[in-house]
């Protein structure tokens, strides 16, 4: 009955609402018992979560439903193409608006699993010179990232994106350039699939630089690439038609 009311594969987070400022804020808000930390694993800089039900220990019972979810209410395509003088080009757009995913650990602590590395935006995390910005900011850095990374409205974000789904490029040799050849018609074009996407997270050639692995991109796609040349030649008794068709193809399996 808990879930009467709610959206299909909604999702609970906890509300993180801003940074320890000190080591007293630590000590004197509700006590963290998330994942088994205490108190003394939490340094000023770290998030803080909401004690949604007010027994002063955060813990799941203070996880909520939120608005978004990961996956989109709304999609959007847009084709759109012309034919001019025998050359031919078609492509369509797609976006699905309002996903949600959480973002990889990796990019948002400087000591992934230990590993000392700083990470996109290392330099507007929290320290106490900013102690009194407002808002929600990239927690300070130590090793222990335990209580920061658990599923918190801090690592949910927007995965939208615009993605060109496909396009193709073609033309269409004149008859009067191909009447001595005894060719009636004579085609060549181009055409992809996925071939270029545009959103706020890191594509796949970033990851592999770093030498992470693609399961940490959270789209998967197969990026398609095709060359044919379509030849319609008459036999000189102009009674029969020979097609040859040659075709390039090249796939690859990838993240954005």
């Amino acid at each position: 009955m808990k879930a009467a009311g709610k959206p299909i594969d909604y999702q609970n987070r906890f509300i993180a609402i801003g940074n320890y400022g000190s080591i007293d804020d630590v000590f004197n808000y509700a006590q963290t018992a998330i994942n088994g930390t205490t108190a003394s694993q939490v340094i000023p800089g770290d998030l803080i979560y909401i004690d949604f039900n007010g027994d002063g220990i955060i813990n799941s019972n203070d996880k909520v439903v939120v608005d978004e979810l990961n996956y989109p209410l709304t999609t959007i395509g847009f084709s759109f193409g012309f034919n001019w003088k025998g050359l031919n080009f078609s492509a369509m757009l797609y976006s699905p608006r309002n996903i949600y995913k959480l973002q990889f650990d990796q990019y948002l602590w400087d000591f992934p699993a230990s590993n000392i590395r700083v990470q996109p935006k290392s330099m507007e995390r929290w320290t106490p010179e900013t102690a009194n910005s407002s808002g929600v900011m990239r927690p300070a850095t130590h090793l222990n990232n335990t209580y920061n990374k658990v599923e918190s409205t801090y690592r949910y974000s927007d995965y939208s994106y615009i993605r060109l789904k496909n396009m193709e490029i073609g033309y269409t040799f004149p008859k009067k350039w191909l009447s001595e050849a005894h060719i009636s018609n004579l085609q060549v074009y181009m055409n992809g699939n996925n071939l270029l996407t545009f959103w706020k997270g890191t594509n796949a050639w970033t990851l592999k630089q770093e030498g992470r692995q693609l399961s940490d991109c959270p789209y998967l796609h197969f990026r398609t690439k095709s060359f044919i040349l379509i030849i319609f030649k008459r036999n000189k008794d102009e009674k029969s038609i020979i097609i040859y068709l040659f075709s390039f193809h090249s796939w690859r399996d990838d993240k954005l």
